[in-house]
């Protein structure tokens, strides 16, 4: 759980120390907190402890890379809108494409600078927040076109829906016969376009139809 709900959290991966000193402390002078670790080990189990806004995930790690890593990250359904921005190194036009493709949300090459991982970790979080927002309103939208807002019933495509489908059900019980049982009433076929009630179930049908089983 967060103990500070108006800080976002970052986790840090990355084996070097000196770049996840630089990296935390980044992330303290920014109102950030952060968490490190040096390898993508066990990735899910930090991510349920941390429950980060965000990760700056490297490479080029020791055991998995970080493809591996951030693949792990996206196979988890709880995970697949995380912010991810991977740190490559200069010339490394593969494995940005390649990062890009597993579903890196962004990417910044060492050595970099401050002001441009500043730049790149808000324009991540700003993007999240829009997704979320986005999401929240699709869904409210999805209710109100769902329950009509005036009688609480459902909408006009809906209803209209179920009453083809009984149009279609009991014209499908035509179709074998004259006679349909429905409550308590037996249906008869005659010349007119629509069936109407006879008060004898056993009368005989009209217009030559066979008998129709219940329904």
């Amino acid at each position: 759980m967060k103990t500070d709900s108006s800080k976002r959290r970052i986790l840090i991966v990355d084996d070097d120390e000196h770049t996840r000193t630089l990296l935390r402390d980044f992330c303290e002078q920014s109102s950030f907190t952060a968490s490190v670790a040096p390898d993508g080990e066990q990735i899910v189990q930090k991510l349920e402890q941390f429950r980060p806004d965000l990760v700056l995930l490297d490479l080029v790690l020791p055991k998995k890379d970080g493809f591996a890593v951030l693949k792990e990250i996206r196979d988890q359904s709880e995970w697949t809108e995380l912010p991810v921005v991977i740190l490559t190194a200069v010339g490394d036009m593969d494995g940005k494409i390649r990062g890009m493709e597993l579903g890196a949300d962004d990417f910044i090459t060492k050595p970099f600078k401050l002001v441009d991982l500043q730049t790149r970790v808000s324009s991540a979080l700003t993007i999240r927040e829009y997704r979320k927002k986005l999401t929240a309103a699709e869904e409210a939208l999805a209710q109100l076109r769902a329950v009509d807002p005036v009688t609480g019933a459902g909408t006009y495509a809906q209803l209209k829906a179920s009453v083809d489908s009984e149009i279609v059900r009991t014209r499908s019980g035509a179709a074998c016969g004259a006679r349909t049982s429905y409550s308590g009433w037996t249906w008869e076929s005659s010349s007119s376009s629509y069936p109407r009630p006879t008060s004898n179930p056993h009368e005989s049908p009209q217009g030559g139809w066979a008998r129709c089983s219940r329904i």
